[in-house]
């Protein structure tokens, strides 16, 4: 009895050890260009099965962990390049090639329809998606540097609640801070910031400060349209590459200006790049006017609504610390979502953070969860940045370094 007892102990011990290594599979690899060989950043790397995606590092690197063995296929995208569908290999560095996507300038492909009434029927079908949520698993990190130097870093894992406006919800589920910026010289709820930001339709919250050519504004009234030319011309995914320029000068509040990328057949916005002018941050002392932030984003169609996918967002600020010195501050964010079409998440709640690092400050840290986890592969710098922050003491929450015990 005794050595049956045993022997189905062994049993069950082994497959519950061989269901969980099945069910956690790392694949790695880099993408390139097919034709110069050279790694691209921020291409998408998406399981549809899964619902699961990362995205490329800044040397075109990736890992991407699937729950299932025989689900292997992936969608690698760039509104830059030829979607490809890619089988991944296990235990090899899968090196995936992708072309240029083929363009058209506009005077060679024939459509019955303006710049500006392209912007405005895309802007209507997306105010139709208000009612459309996507529940997601994310991840986030902004990096701030002081002249050339680092000096601090945030990173979470967060749930959340989406639609076309942005982040709705959300709730932070691990975090870490670092910092070695004793005069606080940084944004200090940027987080709050680029969550309003990711999303494909421009939020009535904002309408009080920001002008924006995706938006239910009366955008022909401030900005001119044109299109610059077509990717993928004549057939499906047909994209449409416009700029939008201000028409007026805007003087009291903040503009975009810079290219949308819409598909002509479904009217959908893909990817939004350029910057945001003329933008106010801070107060008294420290209230800077007419700033200027990068915006790049992408977003992937799921059925007929589009999901968001990742974005980076940049802001650059130079400070006058005595009358003699100036220095240059930039805080560098992105997010992706790495996981969609979750069933609804429950202990999700409003996106309100006056201070990033307030708002951190009761997320226990958990160093294995960290070494465990990543969603977007570091690159040597990242890796030597938060070696530098570890060794300083200056890593894991900037209140507490231990989590808490039972």
């Amino acid at each position: 009895m005794k050595t049956l007892q045993t022997a189905l102990i062994l049993l069950f011990s082994f497959i519950i050890n061989t269901s969980y290594a099945q069910s956690n599979i790392t694949y790695k690899g880099i993408i390139v260009d097919a034709d110069s060989n050279r790694p691209i950043s921020n291409v998408s790397i998406y399981c549809n099965a899964l619902k699961t995606g990362t995205i490329t590092n800044e040397l075109g690197e990736f890992e991407i962990n699937l729950k299932e063995q025989s689900i292997t296929n992936v969608l690698v995208s760039h509104v830059s390049y030829i979607p490809r569908l890619f089988k991944l290999t296990k235990g090899v560095n899968n090196i995936i090639k992708i072309k240029h996507s083929d363009y058209s300038l506009p005077e060679v492909v024939v459509h019955n329809i303006t710049a500006e009434e392209l912007v405005l029927r895309m802007n209507k079908k997306s105010s139709k998606d208000s009612s459309n949520f996507d529940y997601i698993k994310g991840f986030y990190q902004k990096l701030s540097k002081i002249d050339n130097e680092y000096s601090v870093i945030h990173e979470f894992f967060f749930d959340a609640k989406w639609n076309c406006y942005g982040v709705q919800k959300w709730n932070i589920t691990n975090a870490r801070y670092g910092s070695l910026d004793s005069l606080n010289f940084q944004f200090n709820n940027f987080a709050l910031f680029v969550m309003n930001q990711i999303g494909y339709l421009n939020p009535k919250v904002q309408s009080n400060w920001l002008i924006s050519p995706y938006s239910n504004n009366n955008i022909s009234h401030y900005y001119n349209f044109k299109i610059l030319k077509y990717l993928n011309a004549d057939n499906d995914n047909e994209i449409a590459v416009v700029s939008c320029t201000p028409k007026i000068k805007i003087k009291d509040k903040a503009y975009f200006k810079g290219n949308l990328f819409i598909k002509t057949k479904s009217l959908q916005l893909i990817s939004i790049k350029g910057n945001i002018h003329n933008f106010i941050h801070g107060k008294g002392s420290r209230k800077f006017k007419n700033e200027i932030i990068d915006v790049n984003m992408a977003f992937s169609s799921d059925s007929d609504h589009l999901i968001f996918d990742h974005a980076s967002i940049v802001y650059n600020v130079k400070l006058k610390i005595t009358p003699v010195k100036t220095i240059k501050v930039s805080e560098s964010a992105k997010v992706i979502f790495y996981q969609h079409g979750l069933k609804e998440l429950s202990n999700l709640k409003n996106v309100v953070t006056k201070n990033d690092t307030k708002t951190l400050k009761d997320i226990d840290y958990d160093p294995s969860f960290w070494q465990n986890n990543t969603i977007v592969l570091r690159t040597p710098v990242e890796k030597d940045l938060i070696k530098s922050f570890e060794s300083k003491n200056q890593l894991g929450n900037y209140f507490k370094t231990e989590p808490k015990k039972e």
